[in-house]
């Protein structure tokens, strides 16, 4: 700011309108404005970004954990119905039907 200054003096010492200085002074002084809010801008939106990355990678993360749990599961249901499988002749063998074809009916669902 003081070089400013110096450079105001200097050109009003030498003959130029004070009003001519002011004018070129608000012009630096707008493109400096102007250049503030376009590195504040630029800052922002890499902050902002930054965030949004971090937010992505913790729900890539939650995500992986929950197809794991899903796969876990798949696998379970199919040990269940392979039991279900092998149940079925004993039940009828014993006298229940109805509980039979409700297995049978479960299996089929998966």
């Amino acid at each position: 700011m003081s070089e400013a200054l110096n450079l105001g003096n200097l050109l009003v010492g030498s003959g130029v309108s004070a009003v001519v200085v002011a004018l070129i002074g608000a012009i630096f002084q707008r493109r400096m404005n102007q250049a503030n809010y376009a590195d504040a801008l630029v800052k922002t939106s890499n902050e902002f970004t930054k965030r949004v990355d971090e937010a992505n990678e913790k729900l890539s993360k939650k995500v992986d954990g929950l197809e794991k749990k899903v796969e876990t599961l798949n696998d379970n249901i199919d040990e269940l119905c392979d039991l279900l499988r092998e149940a079925i002749p004993t039940l009828q063998a014993s006298g229940h039907d109805a509980l039979a074809e409700r297995m049978r009916a479960a299996i089929l669902r998966n």
